[in-house]
């Protein structure tokens, strides 16, 4: 069944897309598959999100406040009203 997604946007991609969330609503698929839309939708973000045009190493995804690692971004299956984190890891000093 369809579902109604809301991405949060932080530091970069926030700038970049101009808003805080972003709604994908009647989403049906994987985490993976909401990455793939969000790049189309959002051609912007590519080169903050990707290097050679795969994920940067520099950002996770969060689903429901739970960090899903990349191998298994095909295999989670988002449902409606969850809620998507493109998160950056920081570094300092």
């Amino acid at each position: 069944m369809p579902a109604t997604i809301t991405i949060h946007l932080f530091q970069q991609l926030r700038e970049i897309v101009g808003q805080k969330t972003v709604t994908f609503e009647g989403f049906e698929g994987t985490v993976e598959d909401l990455v793939g839309w969000f790049l189309d939708t959002y051609p912007d973000t590519a080169e903050e999100l990707q290097d050679d045009g795969e994920m940067s190493p520099r950002y996770m995804v969060a689903v429901n406040k739970a960090l899903v690692r990349q191998p298994q971004w095909g295999m989670t299956k988002l449902i409606g009203g969850d809620n998507v984190a493109f998160l950056t890891l920081l570094s300092g000093g």
